[in-house]
């Protein structure tokens, strides 16, 4: 014998949770296209919304270090991006980020609050997100 569908208490029938429509799923909460695409910026516990990106990369250079590194960024102004976040796009050290603490205008040289993982190597690209 076949079973007949369930009704509700209104005596229209029901759908069980297997046979309703699926939703699709919701697209990780961590992704960086998630947060690009909504105009927003998730940095540690802080969600930026009203900021400017700037694009450089790493200049391979016998004084660089974890956190002391020659970029290919052209601003002559020291310090205009001290308290900004750098994120790696590239590399090993790709999507981990530190606040800036000093940059020299002369040199082109960004410093960062705390060392990466590793020393960045010539041609890793970042983006610098102003606050």
């Amino acid at each position: 014998m076949g079973s007949s569908p369930s009704t509700s208490p209104s005596g229209s029938p029901s759908q069980s949770p297997s046979t309703s429509p699926s939703a699709s799923p919701s697209p990780s909460p961590g992704g960086d296209l998630l947060e690009d695409v909504m105009d927003f910026y998730v940095i540690g516990d802080r969600i930026l919304t009203d900021f400017s990106l700037e694009y450089g990369a790493v200049v391979d250079d016998v004084t660089n270090a974890a956190n002391f590194f020659e970029t290919n960024l052209t601003s002559a102004v020291s310090d205009y991006c001290v308290g900004s976040f750098l994120k790696f796009t590239s590399g090993t050290l790709i999507n981990q980020v530190r606040r800036i603490s000093a940059y020299n205008g002369t040199s082109f040289t960004i410093t960062v609050s705390s060392a990466f993982t590793a020393e960045p190597t010539a041609a890793d690209t970042f983006v610098i997100i102003n606050q």
